[in-house]
């Protein structure tokens, strides 16, 4: 049987009875795990990364979009999206490694850390750069100075510090006009995130949470300005893309896996939403 080519998957690797699902480090310390050679390739991470650079410039692509992170800005790569970073030989900064279990629920909304289409990279301007990059120093003091506590209490200590950096990044750094989550859009959000492999029916969403469509719809449009139905052919479309850019499952596999019907079908949602053909799309990021 021929093996096919997959989206390599990284998953946490922190120590679970030091600090479950977070970890700060210097970039010099990642190198010493990994060749630098490692991150120059495509792969999707199981948890979010926080990125800071002391001097220099680091190329980011992300879901498709090219970056380059400098010392006047922040990169946050949320846990599920396709990443390639250039050269970290050299570079001096910060890495912050979470789960998303890692953070308060209440946190984990605000900071829209499940959105996969939020900024990236983020310039942060005066004195709110300066703050950010203090905090985060300050983050890897007490990761090294709380290592004796309790677990129950450096946790604590830990989840605190982290929940009040992404807040204030978020605040600093998203658009202004960034509504706050509510409960119908937080229930949505994480159900299409779970099962939009298995439905595209906004009926489906509707029953499993027992909602009516409309408030579904009415909820998402206040938050993405998407109808739910919208939200959800997005999150499959970007699935779709991942999937055809960088494994080499064929178009009707690839239809299988996002549960659709027929490669016919599957054809014909991906022109709609992309305005290419899977083929078309593939040769594209090949060439």
């Amino acid at each position: 049987m021929v093996k096919t080519r997959q989206i390599p998957e990284l998953q946490f690797c922190g120590s679970p009875d030091v600090a479950p699902g977070f970890e700060v480090l210097t970039l010099a310390e990642l190198r010493s795990r990994a060749d630098p050679a490692h991150f120059r390739e495509i792969r999707r991470t199981s948890f979010h990364t926080i990125l800071t650079l002391d001097s220099g410039a680091l190329p980011l692509t992300v879901d498709f979009a090219d970056h380059v992170l400098t010392p006047s800005d922040t990169a946050w790569i949320r846990a599920g999206q396709v990443q390639r970073w250039g050269d970290i030989t050299g570079l001096d900064g910060l890495v912050l490694l979470f789960e998303d279990g890692f953070l308060p629920p209440a946190a984990h909304s605000l900071a829209r850390s499940t959105d996969p289409h939020m900024p990236v990279v983020r310039a942060l301007p005066e004195p709110h750069l300066s703050h950010l990059r203090d905090t985060a120093s300050q983050l890897l003091d007490q990761y090294a100075l709380t290592a004796g506590f309790a677990p129950e209490v450096r946790v604590r200590i830990l989840t605190d510090a982290v929940s009040a950096y992404l807040l204030h990044l978020t605040a600093v750094s998203a658009p202004a006009d960034l509504p706050r989550p509510c409960d119908v859009f937080l229930a949505f959000d994480a159900a299409v995130e779970r099962d939009f492999a298995r439905t595209r029916r906004l009926e489906d969403y509707a029953k499993s949470l027992s909602y009516s469509a409309r408030t579904l719809s009415r909820a998402t449009t206040s938050m993405t300005g998407l109808s739910a139905k919208e939200f959800i052919d997005r999150r499959v479309a970007l699935e779709a893309r991942r999937l055809l850019a960088h494994s080499d499952q064929t178009a009707a596999a690839i239809a299988s896996r996002l549960g659709f019907s027929s490669p016919t079908n599957f054809s014909k949602f991906f022109a709609k939403h992309t305005g290419k053909t899977p083929l078309a799309f593939r040769t594209a990021q090949a060439g």
